[in-house]
């Protein structure tokens, strides 16, 4: 078998246990827009809608030439029964490359992905969201890849939909809610990798890119060797709600000989509709970026390279500043609820080592030694008014989840 693609059509939906955490601090909170889940809960959810998106997947799929490569593809789904397991058996009736894998319920602490692995046989797998979908020429990108065998670490540019954000009026028993959503508005964009060339083999720019910028941050659009990945045991973390794909790709780049990088685009990328922000307290967020942080330190210090640490310093200080611009420009907390949260978030001791450990950096712009001077004086109400502008001066949605 040439190739495994794992899609993933349902996820185990985790939201914050400590709801205690959240409440002690509800006094400080403006009420927050209607459509955010409610704290405590632990269900496993089907996303809503995924199903009619999940058609589109499969036919891209289905497009693989069948007499080149040998292919299956696994989806993965908590029912056998449900609207995206109807569509998904259509199509096994016609290419029974598809397989469909039922999720079994003591398996809802795990991450999905990991079950996809275990069945997977092919020498390669292609993680897909089942929301997304593989270009129309992506096929002849992957055939090359994987029957030459190109690299070890394989990764391509994707294609997405620029974003925004809107509100779906939603009727209840005594009253009108509003749902914060967020919509593609029709405008594909092109997310090339910032490679120095079209295609790029280089080890030192491989490393740049996986430690000091957020490309490399997701497990999709990337071909992984099911050998490396057995040998070593490499799963991702289902205790960790954001960065699990962060430190999967670390952990098997880790174990690479050799790389390819290229600006060819093969995937549609569809955003989230909301950002696992929206379920934690900022406290809870920073406990995240922490085992994220504490494992990027460790990884990067192997290679006793001082431009890498350099890097890698500074970009920890995008992710705060990614952090509490996120916050000012998503939520509609008070002036006061703001200053509160960032004063909870530069109180923790993971966002004071991020900081101490900033000071010597060489930083490469004077915009990233502003915000770092910022946040080392700790006035929160002149970091709130900063990004309270910056949000005036830019349409950029942004969301943590993405940056580590």
């Amino acid at each position: 078998m040439d190739l495994s693609v794992v899609i993933p059509a349902c996820n185990w939906k985790q939201i914050v246990d400590d709801r205690v955490s959240w409440e002690s601090e509800a006094k400080w909170y403006s009420p927050p827009k209607a459509g955010v889940g409610e704290f405590g809960q632990r269900d496993s959810v089907s996303p809503e809608k995924w199903y009619k998106r999940i058609a589109a997947c499969l036919r891209s799929v289905t497009r693989c030439p069948r007499e080149t490569i040998e292919m299956e593809c696994i989806v993965l789904n908590i029912s056998a029964s449900d609207e995206t397991a109807a569509v998904v058996n259509r199509y096994i009736q016609r290419d029974k490359r598809i397989k469909l894998i039922v999720i079994p319920e003591e398996c809802k602490d795990t991450d999905v992905r990991n079950i996809g692995i275990e069945m997977a046989s092919g020498n390669y797998i292609l993680f897909l969201d089942a929301r997304d979908r593989l270009c129309e020429d992506a096929w002849e990108q992957i055939e090359a890849a994987v029957l030459e065998e190109y690299a070890d670490f394989i990764a391509y540019s994707y294609i997405t939909c620029q974003v925004k954000k809107k509100y779906k009026k939603r009727y209840l028993e005594d009253g009108v809610a509003y749902d914060l959503i967020y919509k593609d508005n029709g405008k594909l964009k092109a997310q090339m990798l910032p490679i120095s060339d079209v295609i790029s083999t280089d080890m030192q720019e491989a490393c740049q890119l996986m430690y000091t910028e957020p490309v490399f941050h997701t497990c999709w659009g990337k071909l992984f060797k099911n050998r490396i990945i057995r040998d070593n045991h490499i799963r991702f973390r289902a205790d960790v709600l954001i960065g699990a794909d962060f430190l999967f790709v670390s952990e098997y780049f880790e174990h690479c000989e050799n790389y390819f990088m290229t600006k060819a685009m093969i995937y549609y990328f569809e955003r989230k509709d909301r950002s696992i922000m929206e379920y934690y307290p900022i406290k809870k967020l920073v406990d995240f970026i922490k085992i994220v942080y504490t494992y990027h330190v460790e990884t990067v210090k192997r290679y006793h390279d001082k431009i890498l640490t350099n890097d890698m310093h500074e970009y920890y200080i995008k992710v705060l500043t990614v952090l509490f611009y996120a916050y000012v420009r998503e939520y509609n907390f008070d002036k006061k609820t703001i200053e509160y949260l960032f004063a909870n978030a530069l109180e923790t001791e993971t966002v004071r080592r991020i900081l101490d450990a900033a000071a010597s950096c060489s930083f490469s712009s004077a915009l990233r030694r502003h915000e770092y001077r910022l946040l080392c004086e700790g006035n929160t109400t002149k970091i709130r008014k900063y990004f309270a502008r910056r949000v005036k001066l830019s349409r950029t949605h942004v969301w943590l989840d993405e940056w580590i």
